[in-house]
């Protein structure tokens, strides 16, 4: 997998597709959303997703990074906020998915 690279301003959120994992979100990189969750990730992965740079939405009942549906970061798959980066605010997750292994 190549997986994706976000090192410049992304206003409107993102929706990851299989192909972005791993995510990583570089010193430059910003990923905003005013309207719902600034990342979100589905499907049934194992993400991993680093992030240096900063990641807010700050939508009602919004959150930085949003694992929904089967999506896991259990066995192999992590959410690292490397020092200096930012998650706001922070992380959720719905349905049957796991946070085993966050790091």
């Amino acid at each position: 997998m190549t997986g994706r690279t976000i090192s410049s301003v992304i206003a409107n959120g993102v929706t990851l597709a299989s192909t972005d994992n791993p995510l990583t979100i570089t010193l430059g990189g910003t990923v905003t959303n005013a309207g719902a969750n600034a990342v979100q990730a589905t499907g049934t992965l194992d993400w991993t997703i680093d992030n240096t740079g900063s990641i807010s939405a700050t939508g009602t009942n919004s959150v930085g990074i949003s694992l929904t549906e089967n999506s896991t970061v259990s066995a192999g798959g992590t959410i690292t906020n490397e020092p200096g980066g930012t998650i706001s605010p922070s992380y959720s997750r719905r349905g049957r998915d796991s946070l085993a292994g966050v790091a």
